[in-house]
């Protein structure tokens, strides 16, 4: 159900926005909502890759931007250098794990969830935000402790 609502999110938006529904960008959207983790370019490309052999990194880049720009996905910081995405971009708080990097959703989500103003008292146009959770998963809180 997600993957088809996502997918006709997609279709709808590059229609009212002019941009082109290429393959590319329909594969990209595919293997992402099929997705329950929050991958990063490099597993989104070793998935593609067995779909669309021809496809390459930058392509995959260069669609996630596009999607990002569009409201289409969420672009999540891990402090690991290495960007992970997520295709549910409503409001909602993240954990990202400082030993492996992993990024999962944090399921309370009243937890962090605010209602910023709109416009600061200095001006300030509040579009967007994110909570994000740093900490260590229970695999490396293992590992740390052994």
């Amino acid at each position: 159900m997600f993957e088809e609502k996502k997918l006709q999110e997609l279709k709808d938006m590059c229609r009212s926005r002019g941009v082109s529904l290429t393959p590319q960008r329909l594969a990209v959207m595919r293997v992402l909502t099929a997705r329950r983790d929050h991958p990063t370019v490099d597993q989104l490309y070793d998935d593609l890759t067995e779909q669309m052999p021809g496809m390459s990194r930058t392509t995959v880049y260069r669609v996630l931007e596009t999607f990002e720009r569009l409201g289409l996905v969420r672009k999540i910081d891990s402090r690991a250098s290495k960007a992970h995405f997520d295709a549910d971009t409503s409001l909602h708080p993240h954990m990202v794990c400082l030993g492996c990097g992993k990024v999962v959703d944090y399921q309370d989500r009243g937890f962090g969830i605010l209602e910023p103003p709109g416009i600061t008292d200095d001006g300030f146009e509040i579009i967007d935000y994110a909570v994000t959770l740093v900490g260590y998963c229970r695999q490396c809180r293992r590992n740390v402790d052994n």
